[in-house]
């Protein structure tokens, strides 16, 4: 697999394998009903290879047919599963895909800031 330089976000993804916002956007996040539009992409560079963990909302049906947000409710986990392979897939990376409760991932008025870098 190639390896390219881009910068996303103002996040240097040097290193890791070429991500195009679209896939993980419009493929593959968009794609599933049960997902809100709102993520992030966390690039965390403490250890010696980059990990990229995908942070995403649950879509509001989701969270009113579970009758609340739980990281562990089996629907919830299962979505997790089947979302973190279809990035896996449309990707071509392993990624650790997060659902987070809603309304943690920071709204903005200008730009949405899609991704934070860490260590």
């Amino acid at each position: 697999m190639a390896f390219h330089r881009e910068r996303l976000g103002g996040a240097d993804l040097a290193g890791l394998p070429f991500v195009r916002k679209t896939d993980l956007r419009e493929r593959t996040l968009l794609a599933l009903e049960e997902l809100a539009p709102h993520y992030q992409l966390v690039v965390d560079r403490a250890a010696t290879l980059a990990r990229l963990e995908v942070q995403v909302e649950p879509a509001p049906a989701l969270i009113a047919r579970c009758g609340g947000f739980a990281a562990d409710h089996p629907e919830i986990t299962s979505l997790r599963r089947r979302a973190a392979e279809q990035l896996r897939q449309a990707t071509r990376l392993s990624v650790e895909l997060s659902i987070v409760a809603p309304r943690t991932i920071p709204r903005s008025e200008g730009k949405a800031v899609r991704v934070i870098e860490r260590g």
